[in-house]
């Protein structure tokens, strides 16, 4: 992929300005769309970006804003300088624990206690988001050297948006969030927006996005299934964000989004092998298990293992909000 755009260490030393009005949100994340001002590659700065921050939720800020939709000042986010910052160390784990992730050996629940330990409930959803987003981002990049046996392979690359955490480091009346607190930057992705894999196994795309997904399963010894694909089909790419991860067992290591066997299950009922599937296992047991309606809500796309509609994660992305939104 050479010196891609979207990678995670391009953002070292990154700040990124934002107007405190939020394009998208849902109950825990509120997206802004900003400009980076400062970045170890001047090539980034001045390029658009987005600013991800988790929410306590009870109301909506936007309310505010369209009666003053001029008031607010640029709010900035950056990363702590110098070493040992703490930015950089929030950084360092995130990226680490995918590491472990993928790499296996230690139990996936016991890297993710270690991500969140002694952190509070915001810090550990903004780390979240950049362990699930590398993870992706890893295994994609062992996808796209991946022959079909049949022609020259992926012919369009998979290119995951890996955020960066940042901290508030400017107060606004009109943002509800502290100074110090912790977001997430990463590029913001220019096109049509389209959703090709949702989180509860419904298709709406069956070639090289489905068998990236398939992929991950084979790769990771059957232990996680990244779903949830996102993003902009380029000419030359696709690039894509804020996906989410299945883990075998009973789910929630990733927390809500997480659905466990079922949702692996639910993934590989719908989903319609290529050649870049040649030789890669599937989760025989884990179907087994499944019941006959199960089974049927799973082919039509109406199955929902957690009974309630997910959480809103929000998008670099554009189009609607409800669950998914922006760009």
């Amino acid at each position: 992929m050479g010196n891609s755009y979207t990678t995670h260490d391009r953002l070292n030393n990154t700040s990124a300005s934002f107007k405190p009005y939020s394009f998208s949100e849902g109950n825990y994340r509120r997206a802004y769309k900003g400009r980076y001002e400062m970045a170890e590659l001047d090539e980034v700065v001045g390029k658009s970006c987005v600013v991800k921050l988790a929410i306590d939720g009870g109301g909506s800020d936007q309310q505010q804003q369209r009666k003053k939709s001029k008031g607010g000042k640029k709010v900035v986010a950056k990363i702590a300088v110098g070493a040992g910052g703490v930015m950089k160390d929030l950084n360092e784990v995130a990226v680490g624990a995918a590491r472990d992730i993928i790499k296996g050996g230690r139990g996936l629940g016991e890297i993710m206690d270690e991500v969140r330990s002694g952190r509070d409930w915001k810090t550990s959803m903004m780390l979240e988001d950049v362990v699930v987003s590398s993870v992706a981002s890893q295994l994609s990049s062992e996808f796209n050297k991946r022959k079909d046996g049949s022609s020259d392979g992926v012919k369009r690359p998979l290119l995951f948006n890996v955020p960066r955490i940042l901290h508030v480091s400017t107060k606004s009346f009109w943002l509800r969030a502290s100074v110090g607190d912790v977001c997430v930057v990463e590029d913001y992705i220019e096109g049509q927006y389209e959703r090709y894999v949702s989180n509860n196994g419904t298709l709406l795309f069956h070639g090289t996005l489905s068998s990236f997904c398939h992929f991950t399963y084979h790769e990771s010894g059957g232990r996680l299934l990244v779903v949830d694909i996102q993003g902009v089909r380029g000419e030359e790419r696709y690039e894509l964000t804020d996906p989410a991860i299945h883990t075998s067992g009973s789910g929630r290591v990733f927390g809500s989004l997480d659905l466990g066997d079922k949702g692996i299950s639910a993934f590989f009922l719908t989903h319609e092998c290529t050649g870049l599937c040649r030789g890669l296992r599937k989760p025989k047991a884990a179907l087994e298990r499944i019941n006959s309606k199960e089974k049927i809500m799973m082919k039509n796309g109406t199955f929902d293992p957690t009974a309630a509609r997910r959480p809103s994660r929000l998008k670099s992305g554009g189009g609607g909000m409800g669950e998914k939104k922006g760009r």
